[in-house]
């Protein structure tokens, strides 16, 4: 139910004509992600502090190779940002090369340090 109603929440930004509207839909996409973040990680410290929750040993890789082709999808959707490469470009106050290679390299970073974060709490919290 609370899907749906983010959804007709989110239609009227799916009409706008220059792409410098959606910037605060985009702020509020990221704040979520760092909500969920934090409220995972939170929960995981809990969990673990009161040992409500098995601990499973992790596997650093999967048993087989299909497993692990499985992967490329969730790697491939992690690094799409190429798509909104060129509208920051153009948004960028005094915009240069180096700039956009700092920007760029920050915002890679911190979706690194997010999915691993959650991906090895969650696995270790649940396990495979």
């Amino acid at each position: 139910m609370i899907v749906i109603v983010v959804a007709l929440l989110e239609i009227p930004f799916t009409m706008v004509k220059k792409i410098e509207r959606l910037k605060l839909m985009a702020l509020l996409g990221v704040i979520g992600i760092i909500a969920f973040i934090i409220t995972f990680t939170i929960y995981y410290i809990i969990t673990v502090a009161y040992d409500e929750a098995p601990i499973y040993q992790m596997n650093m890789f999967p048993d087989d190779w299909f497993s692990a082709a499985a992967a490329i999808p969730n790697f491939l959707m992690a690094l799409a940002f190429q798509n909104n490469f060129f509208p920051i470009y153009k948004g960028m106050k005094n915009s240069n090369d180096h700039k956009m290679k700092m920007a760029s390299l920050a915002g890679l970073s911190i979706c690194m340090a997010g999915y691993l974060i959650v991906g090895i709490l969650g696995y270790s919290l649940v396990g495979s």
